[in-house]
């Protein structure tokens, strides 16, 4: 369920509705082959229960042995995206089996077929979206003050792109640089290539790309295939943490 946000939407010159998203349970939730977009935020504390099946891979938890920060986050956040995915496919979230491509990105490698998904995450936020189809990318960004955002957009957007930049006010500059990030950000990951492989204005791969608010503060977007992604207002939007 979208609603528009006119404050952002008119600095863009283009519709970035506001996210409803509704409380719910992946356990109890029964999905009918439907695009989804879950919102997870870590809690204050997300420590694993005692007793309890560890449910993440043996390469989760070794790649999260060898995390300084934010390991504890980094297991609450792939335990949450299991129990999402495996209610999603009526599968145990231990039986789900991700591999990844060679640039990183995930996919189900079992049980086949499966849908597609991508996740992302910044500040407290973490978004997982749920394709039934077709392939799909998803970022989110806080939005906040970075001193090279100028530098950023000068390297890696179309310089007419640049341009509009430079002709706004601060405020507007700062939410604009974030929603034309995610926009590249979204298509990259949806192609499964790297930011350097990926012409911010290319036409190699069709693409519909939708710019949304998931929270106060944050911009997302998602990118998909161009004829196959619904747009926001036929999106299933998730709350884990309610």
């Amino acid at each position: 369920m979208a609603s528009d946000n006119t404050d952002i939407s008119h600095s863009l010159g283009c519709a970035c509705p506001l996210l409803n998203f509704v409380p719910a349970n992946p356990v109890c939730f029964q999905p009918a082959n439907t695009f989804q977009l879950w919102k997870i935020r870590y809690p204050a504390s997300a420590a694993f229960p005692t007793g309890e099946p560890e449910i993440c891979s043996q390469v989760e938890l070794a790649y999260a042995a060898t995390l300084q920060m934010n390991r504890d986050r980094f297991l609450y956040l792939r335990r949450s995206c299991r129990r999402i995915l495996g209610a999603y496919m009526a599968v145990a979230p231990a039986a789900v089996y991700i591999e990844y491509g060679p640039k990183g990105k995930p996919y189900i490698a079992w049980p086949t077929p499966a849908p597609q998904f991508n996740l992302s995450h910044s500040g407290d936020l973490c978004l997982l979206a749920i394709s039934p189809h077709t392939e799909i990318g998803l970022d989110v960004e806080q939005i906040k003050p970075r001193a090279t955002m100028l530098a950023i957009a000068k390297r890696m957007f179309d310089p007419k792109i640049t341009d509009r930049l430079l002709r706004m006010s601060e405020p507007q500059q700062i939410v604009a640089f974030y929603c034309y990030w995610t926009r590249l950000e979204a298509k990259t990951k949806a192609k499964g290539s790297g930011l350097f492989d990926l012409n911010f204005n290319s036409t190699v791969l069709p693409m519909q790309e939708y710019s949304f608010i998931p929270a106060a503060g944050y911009i997302g977007c998602i990118a998909g295939c161009s004829n196959q992604l619904p747009s926001p207002a036929q999106w299933q939007t998730l709350d884990l943490n309610c």
